[in-house]
């Protein structure tokens, strides 16, 4: 098999995607770069069935330009002596809720874009806790768990789904159907438990984001949220999972091996707690503290989970008052 990527996000140039086919029950067979073929390539044994997987992906196409489903149960190809060539678009459809970039994981919150998720255009939203498993007719199941609903959408012919992925058994694998009265969508994903996504809205303890109008002062605390990876995990007397879909007490905390360190402009920047957020479904928070002396300007700040889990780099305003 070569797949040739036609790639006009420059997603390839991320380290979260990786290129390859789920085979039989599950083994993951990456794709090497072959620099002759510009393309990746990758050996599939005859005969056992294998999903196409970018970690991301909504297009894909034969060696003759015709278009393959997404919603294709298996990617009709095996491989024998010749090589079978696949054209792939890559765009993301299942992807962090906070970075928007892929790579999900159980407990997290992820957005999955599409169309066809409801017949009537508008934003759908959860009414309350615990987080319904359905929204005007759209359900979302992860490797066949119902998933929370956060929200549904429809808007210029574009759709989104925001929702919680349940903790489930470990898998390669994640397998995404969604469902709109009876039309299902099928979605292949890895799982990445070692990946998270940080918000771009920080706040001021009072709750209050953090804006250009209202900046942050030297000295002040503020307050960052994340979603996704191992930081996601949090546990309720430290024995079990927070229930999926129902907000976070207060005394829940985070696991005592994620250690956040944070720069801000690349200063290390006191972080004095961890946990998630209090009446929030998969959501976590940081306390730091902005360093003293900060001049005025916009800055970027760094998040790093365990010593070597990062999370994307977000902008936060500081004026000196």
């Amino acid at each position: 098999m070569v797949i040739t990527v036609k790639d006009p996000l420059n997603a390839l140039l991320k380290s979260f995607l990786l290129c390859g086919a789920v085979v039989g029950t599950g083994g993951y067979y990456g794709a090497a770069y072959d620099p002759i073929r510009h393309a990746y390539t990758t050996l599939i044994p005859r005969g056992i069935p294998a999903h196409l997987n970018f970690d991301t992906l909504l297009v894909v196409q034969d060696g003759d330009g015709n278009s393959v489903p997404i919603d294709t149960a298996v990617l009709p190809f095996t491989m024998a002596t010749e090589e079978v060539p696949l054209s792939v678009s890559v765009v993301p459809a299942v992807v962090n809720a906070a970075s928007y970039l892929p790579g999900i994981s159980q407990g997290m919150i992820a957005s999955l874009f599409g169309r066809g998720f409801t017949d009537t255009p508008g934003i759908y939203l959860a009414s309350g806790f615990p987080l319904p498993t359905q929204i005007s007719g759209t359900s979302v199941k992860v490797n066949d768990v119902p998933a929370p609903l956060l929200a549904v959408a429809e808007q210029d012919g574009q759709g989104q789904i925001n929702f919680q992925v349940p903790h489930l058994p470990y898998a390669q694998e994640l397998v995404i159907v969604a469902d709109h009265n009876g039309k299902e969508q099928t979605f292949y994903v890895r799982n990445f438990p070692d990946q998270f996504g940080v918000f771009g809205s920080l706040a001021h303890l009072s709750g209050d984001p953090v804006t250009e109008a209202s900046p942050a002062d030297p000295g002040e605390q503020v307050v960052m949220y994340w979603t996704g990876g191992y930081p996601s995990n949090f546990w309720q007397s430290g024995t079990a999972f927070l229930t999926d879909g129902v907000p976070t007490p207060a005394s829940a905390v985070c696991a005592n091996y994620l250690s956040p360190q944070v720069k801000i402009g690349g200063i290390v920047a006191d972080a004095t707690s961890c946990s998630p957020a209090p009446g929030t479904v998969g959501i976590g928070q940081v306390v730091v503290t902005v360093p003293s002396g900060l001049p005025s300007g916009d800055y970027d700040v760094e998040l790093i989970m365990g010593g070597n889990l990062k999370g994307n780099i977000v902008r936060m305003a500081v004026r000196v008052p």
